[in-house]
């Protein structure tokens, strides 16, 4: 299931940021890490600080605009957007610590 989220996440982080920036600058597929024992997130994104570098603009404006035009509701995903620019997601859990 991880590989799937992985997937659709890719895809729309990639339309998130054409959608964002006109015009949207090369991005790379590894901009997404998966880390399968959740430590120390699910899955972190970190290609906003290198879109705002590549189009002079604020990290942490484009890292919401970015995550302003992601769907994550129906992958059980919350997101939380790092001093830095990464946007870290992490599974919604129930409190035994297992992914709903």
């Amino acid at each position: 299931m991880p590989e799937a989220v992985e997937d659709k996440l890719r895809k729309r982080f990639q339309t998130a940021i054409e959608k964002t920036v006109h015009p949207a600058p090369l991005t790379s597929p590894r901009w997404l890490k998966h880390y399968p024992d959740g430590k120390p997130t699910d899955f972190r994104y970190i290609g906003a600080p290198r879109v705002a570098k590549a189009t002079g603009r604020q990290i942490a404006k484009v890292a919401r605009e970015i995550l302003r035009k992601v769907r994550l509701d129906d992958l059980g995903l919350k997101a939380d957007i790092r001093s830095n620019g990464w946007i870290d997601l992490s599974f919604r859990r129930d409190n035994g610590g297992q992914s709903t």
